[in-house]
């Protein structure tokens, strides 16, 4: 197969599988049956979007011809391609339900998304791999690490689900804000945010207007397996630097305080920010972080693998 219907049917498999099929049950024929049953547009955008990816010099699932065969390919001006492919493409999410996240088990958090929103049609919950362009590249790319190409495109779709939401949105996070540079709520997400309330209420009223930040495991709260954070509270919650030379942070000795959110480092909230959130005080936390916090044991990593055919 080319790389076009290579990519065709690695999406439908995959669209299958999350419905509930068994992957060793699943013939050609049967996904090329799905592939027949996906919008046009949605094909046009999944095509377009591999392929510029595999242009820009990253790498995809499967595909040959890829990047810059026989050269090296600039970091610099692959990131710049892929910051402005995810430009160029939907990360907006429905007005007040958005969702970021870090430390949680990004398959988990995507199944539940889109059975929230099989269930209930009339309000649909908006996360970048389960509802916006992004998931015509989720579990596509191989490329993963500093200056890989898989890396160089979240941390820019990231940046656009921060600049493209709206309402009151919701990040959940685990222990807190991780200071660790590859956290892309820390360093990206939550700035974007930030930066794009700030720039707005120059203006005017921000696209975005109010914040709460789920905390599994908080560190400082000795006793709580889960708060909610709205605006100016989200000051009480802890940066959290690495204990130890492990490569992420599992549970909470592996973690300690390393001052405040929306106080310090990136994540400073804007004095313009600051202002409007005062004069909003005090505002209940977000319908959605009540949704997340009623199903935190079963988005959290465990040791078994996770599989889409469960009931829903």
């Amino acid at each position: 197969m080319g790389n076009m219907q290579v990519d065709l049917f690695q999406f439908a498999k995959r669209l299958l599988i999350e419905d509930g099929h068994d992957p060793g049950m699943l013939s050609d024929a049967k996904v090329k049956s799905c592939i027949d049953i996906i919008p046009y547009k949605d094909q046009i955008r999944l095509l377009a979007m591999r392929s510029e990816y595999r242009n820009a010099g990253g790498q995809t699932r499967g595909a040959t011809n890829q990047g810059n065969p026989g050269g090296k390919t600039d970091k610099t001006k692959m990131a710049a391609r892929l910051r402005m492919l995810a430009k160029n493409f939907d990360h907006s999410t429905p007005y007040d339900e958005g969702v970021f996240w870090t430390g949680i088990d990004n398959n988990k958090l995507r199944w539940l998304v889109q059975s929230w929103n099989k269930q209930n049609p009339g309000k649909i919950f908006g996360q970048l791999e389960a509802t916006t362009d992004t998931r015509f590249m989720d579990g596509a790319l191989t490329d993963w690490g500093p200056g890989g190409g898989a890396t160089a495109y979240f941390e820019a779709a990231s940046v656009e689900l921060g600049k493209q939401a709206s309402g009151h949105v919701t990040s959940i996070q685990r222990f807190g804000l991780q200071t660790d540079s590859g956290k892309i709520f820390t360093h990206k997400e939550f700035p974007a945010l930030l930066k794009g309330m700030d720039d707005d209420l120059g203006k005017g009223l921000p696209r975005v207007t109010d914040i709460t930040i789920v905390v599994v495991d908080p560190i400082g709260f000795p006793g709580i397996k889960c708060k909610s954070f709205t605006n100016l509270e989200i000051n009480n919650i802890n940066l959290i630097d690495k204990v130890g030379d492990q490569a992420q942070i599992f549970t909470i000795n592996q973690g300690k305080p390393a001052g405040k959110v929306g106080i310090h480092g990136v994540t400073k909230i804007p004095d313009k920010v600051r202002s409007f959130w005062l004069r909003r005080y005090p505002l209940p936390v977000s319908q959605t972080s009540l949704v997340l916090a009623k199903h935190i044991e079963s988005i959290l990593y465990g040791s078994e693998d996770f599989d889409f055919n469960r009931p829903r």
